[in-house]
Protein backbone atom coordinates (compact mmCIF):
# COMPACT_ATOMS: atom_id res chain seq x y z
CA UNK A 1 0.00 0.00 0.00
CA UNK A 2 2.79 2.34 0.99
CA UNK A 3 4.75 1.97 -2.54
CA UNK A 4 1.24 2.14 -4.36
CA UNK A 5 0.69 5.90 -2.37
CA UNK A 6 4.18 7.18 -3.19
CA UNK A 7 3.20 6.19 -6.87
CA UNK A 8 0.27 8.61 -7.12
CA UNK A 9 1.70 11.09 -5.07
CA UNK A 10 4.30 10.87 -7.49
CA UNK A 11 1.86 10.82 -10.69
CA UNK A 12 -0.45 13.88 -8.80
CA UNK A 13 2.84 16.27 -8.16
CA UNK A 14 3.99 15.44 -12.32
CA UNK A 15 0.42 16.30 -13.23
CA UNK A 16 0.38 19.24 -11.13
CA UNK A 17 3.66 20.55 -12.50
CA UNK A 18 3.13 19.84 -15.95
CA UNK A 19 -0.54 21.36 -16.46
CA UNK A 20 0.60 24.58 -14.68
CA UNK A 21 2.06 27.64 -17.03
CA UNK A 22 5.68 28.08 -16.66
CA UNK A 23 5.90 31.14 -14.65
CA UNK A 24 3.72 29.74 -12.03
CA UNK A 25 5.06 26.22 -11.71
CA UNK A 26 7.41 27.20 -8.01
CA UNK A 27 4.53 29.00 -6.68
CA UNK A 28 1.77 25.99 -7.42
CA UNK A 29 4.37 23.79 -6.01
CA UNK A 30 4.70 25.56 -3.21
CA UNK A 31 0.91 25.70 -1.98
CA UNK A 32 0.63 21.96 -3.65
CA UNK A 33 3.27 21.27 -0.99
CA UNK A 34 2.07 23.22 1.63
CA UNK A 35 -1.49 21.18 1.52
CA UNK A 36 -0.33 17.69 1.34
CA UNK A 37 2.06 18.40 4.40
CA UNK A 38 -0.84 20.28 6.31
CA UNK A 39 -3.01 17.81 4.98
CA UNK A 40 -1.41 15.03 7.85
CA UNK A 41 -1.65 17.45 10.42
CA UNK A 42 -5.42 18.78 10.02
CA UNK A 43 -5.80 14.91 10.10
CA UNK A 44 -4.24 14.46 13.22
CA UNK A 45 -5.82 16.90 14.83
CA UNK A 46 -9.24 15.76 14.05
CA UNK A 47 -8.98 12.45 15.47
CA UNK A 48 -8.15 14.09 18.51
CA UNK A 49 -10.89 16.32 18.47
CA UNK A 50 -12.95 13.29 17.35
CA UNK A 51 -11.56 11.95 21.13
CA UNK A 52 -12.04 14.59 22.67
CA UNK A 53 -15.66 15.30 21.54
CA UNK A 54 -16.69 11.20 22.56
CA UNK A 55 -14.92 11.45 26.38
CA UNK A 56 -17.05 14.69 26.69
CA UNK A 57 -20.10 13.13 25.46
CA UNK A 58 -19.78 9.58 27.34
CA UNK A 59 -18.22 10.21 30.44
CA UNK A 60 -18.51 6.82 31.52
CA UNK A 61 -16.16 5.51 29.29
CA UNK A 62 -13.38 7.67 30.92
CA UNK A 63 -13.82 5.48 33.84
CA UNK A 64 -13.54 2.18 31.83
CA UNK A 65 -10.26 0.34 32.35
CA UNK A 66 -10.11 -3.20 30.29
CA UNK A 67 -13.16 -4.44 28.29
CA UNK A 68 -14.09 -7.87 29.95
Amino acid sequence: MGAADTISVVIRVSLVQLMTPDDMRGKVGAINYLFINASNQLGGLGTVAVALLWMMLFPALRSVDRLE
